[in-house]
Order: structure tokens, then sequence, then C-alpha cells
């Protein structure tokens, strides 16, 4: 059944998977980050958040992002 494919049918196919499991993967992964941030930088959650949470929240977002960033590029090499 396969030989009835290209080759180029078959790399976009598994192009296509990997799309989707980077895709599921990536939403437990921003969860998890979340967690932990909120973790990190909400010592004593209030009714708001201050700026001192708000920027304590996007620094270590944008860790985790650069992170997973530097990670998935060495991963598909």
């Amino acid at each position: 059944a396969m030989s009835e494919y290209s080759p180029e049918q078959l790399q976009q196919a598994l192009q296509n998977v990997r799309n989707e499991l980077n895709q599921g993967h990536m939403q437990e992964i921003m969860k998890s980050v979340q967690e932990k941030c909120f973790n990190l930088c909400l010592a004593s959650p209030g009714a708001s958040l201050s700026n001192k949470d708000k920027t304590c929240l996007g620094n270590c977002v944008d860790r985790y992002i650069d992170t997973m960033t530097e990670v998935s590029k060495a991963l598909s090499k």
C-alpha cells in the first residue's frame, strides 16, 4: 500500500504527524511552564497581579520558550 505514494507524499505525511505531535506536546509544555512560573513568581496569590508579578511571569515564560526553541532546533537537526 505504501508504494502507491511518492516519496514526497510520504515525507509530507510524516511532517504532518510530527506537527500534530509537536502541537499536542507544546500545549502540555506550556501548561507545565505556566504552573512552574506561577509557583515561582506568586508567593501569595492575591486578587490581582502586581507589576513585579507580571514582570516575573513574563521573564519566566520567555526563558522557558527560549529554552524550548533551542531544544527543538537541536532535535530537528
